[in-house]
């Protein structure tokens, strides 16, 4: 029987016959630099877009900021406030024409209209001044509540009933008074009382407020 032979080999032999087995990774050259060309333009930087406005209109309110009861407008931005009115003795109540963008507000039992562009307000309608020994004062001669029609062409507003304003030819049309009845003593009795609300959106119609003795009420008033 013949005995098979053992190879010893040297240990570098080895070493070198292991690592030639063995996969080692490349290095990957190195990118070169990029050149620019001083005549080729440049892009320039974005300009940052204007803040978006979050209302799709400015709102216009009262406020006491100034000291007295104004009114502000609030930007479209929804921060940029500014006050629009200065009547010395306050706004009570106000309206701005979408059509035109008119302001109609009333101050010291008077009526007022002026336009958002600086003009001075002209004088609409005057209540008077308070007389606390007239027993029906607060239902005669209150003025309230104006409004302007979506066209921009007639304000209504409250006063022993309901007012309508042309603004084109100034007619004022008292359209409907109040109901009052007087007892003996000069007790005043409430009937109803008319209020103008809102117009209808086709500017046909005006929605009014109906108080009487009982309770309260709506209806619609057909004013033309």
């Amino acid at each position: 029987m013949t005995k098979a032979r053992r190879i010893h080999l040297p240990a570098a032999l080895t070493l070198m016959a292991l690592l030639a087995g063995c996969n080692f990774p490349t290095a990957t050259p190195a990118a070169s630099p990029a050149t620019i060309d001083p005549e080729q333009p440049t892009a320039s930087p974005i300009p940052p877009s204007p803040a978006a406005a979050r209302l799709p209109q400015s709102l216009y309110y009262l406020s006491e900021a100034s000291g007295s009861v104004q009114v502000w407008r609030l930007d479209r931005d929804g921060v940029s406030q500014s006050q629009v009115t200065e009547a010395e003795e306050g706004v009570d109540a106000f309206d701005i024409s979408a059509a035109s963008g008119d302001l109609a507000y009333v101050s010291a039992n008077r009526l007022w209209l002026n336009s958002l562009e600086g003009d001075e307000p002209g004088l609409i309608a005057d209540g008077g001044s308070f007389d606390e020994e007239d027993p029906d004062y607060y239902y005669r001669d209150i003025v309230s509540n104006p409004s302007f029609s979506p066209d921009g062409r007639y304000l209504a507003y409250g006063l022993d009933g309901v007012h309508i304003v042309d603004l084109e030819s100034g007619e004022d049309r008292h359209v409907l008074q109040n109901l009052l009845s007087e007892a003996e003593g000069g007790q005043v009795f409430v009937q109803e009382l008319y209020t103008p609300l809102a117009w209808s959106p086709d500017g046909m119609r005006l929605l009014i407020s109906i108080p009487f003795n009982e309770g309260s009420s709506l209806g619609f008033l057909d004013p033309f």
